[in-house]
C-alpha cells in the first residue's frame, strides 16, 4: 500500500493516448501515473527552473506526448516527460481549471 498524495487531489484524467497513463493534481503538486499488469507506478512532476511548486486545477494532454497544466495564478504550464518545458504566465486573470 503506498500514499498517493497528503494533500487535496483536484483533477484526475486518464491520457486519451494511451492505453494506461494518467495524471493528477492539486495542491503543489502535478503527478504522472501508469497502470502496470499488477503495480501502480508514479512519477512526480518536476517544476525545474520555469515553473514553481503550486496548486493546479486541470489537466490536457496533447497528442504529439505534451501534458497543460492550468494553475491558481492564472498560469498554464507545459509539460514533456515529466518536466515543466514552458510557462504561460497571466494566461487567465484568475484560476485555470477545468
Amino acid at each position: 500500500e503506498g500514499l498517493g498524495h497528503g494533500g487535496p487531489v483536484e483533477c484526475v484524467i486518464f491520457n486519451p493516448f494511451s492505453a494506461s497513463a494518467f495524471a493528477t493534481c492539486g495542491q503543489k503538486h502535478l503527478k504522472f501515473w501508469e497502470l502496470g499488469d499488477t503495480e501502480l507506478e508514479v512519477a512526480v512532476g518536476l517544476f525545474g527552473d520555469l515553473g514553481e511548486p503550486i496548486d493546479s486545477y486541470c489537466i490536457a494532454f496533447h497528442p504529439r506526448g505534451l501534458t497543460l497544466s492550468g494553475n491558481e495564478k492564472g498560469e498554464i504550464y507545459v509539460w514533456s516527460n515529466g518536466v515543466v518545458t514552458a510557462k504561460y504566465p497571466r494566461a487567465h486573470k484568475g484560476k485555470v481549471m477545468g
